[in-house]
C-alpha cells in the first residue's frame, strides 16, 4: 500500500469528521455553536488537502478513483 492511499485514507476519515461538527453545529448556539464550526472548518480544509496529497506525486491516485473513495 503506498503513502498515497494512505493519505487518502486519513483524508476520508477527516470528511467523516467534517459531516459531523457539521450536524453538531446545527444543533448547538453561542459558543459552543462556534467551536463545532472551528471543528468543521479544521477537518474540511484537512480531507481537501489530504486528498489533493493523494493525487500527486509518484504512485498518484486518479482524480475519480480518489473523490469516489
Amino acid at each position: 500500500m503506498s503513502i498515497n492511499w494512505i493519505l487518502l485514507i486519513i483524508g476520508g476519515l477527516f470528511e467523516t469528521g467534517f459531516a459531523i461538527s457539521l450536524g453538531k453545529a446545527q444543533q448547538t448556539s453561542g459558543k459552543e455553536l462556534w467551536l463545532w464550526l472551528v471543528a468543521f472548518a479544521i477537518c474540511v480544509s484537512l480531507s481537501m488537502y489530504l486528498l489533493y496529497k493523494a493525487m500527486g506525486g509518484e504512485n498518484a491516485i486518479p482524480v475519480g478513483t480518489a473523490y469516489a473513495v
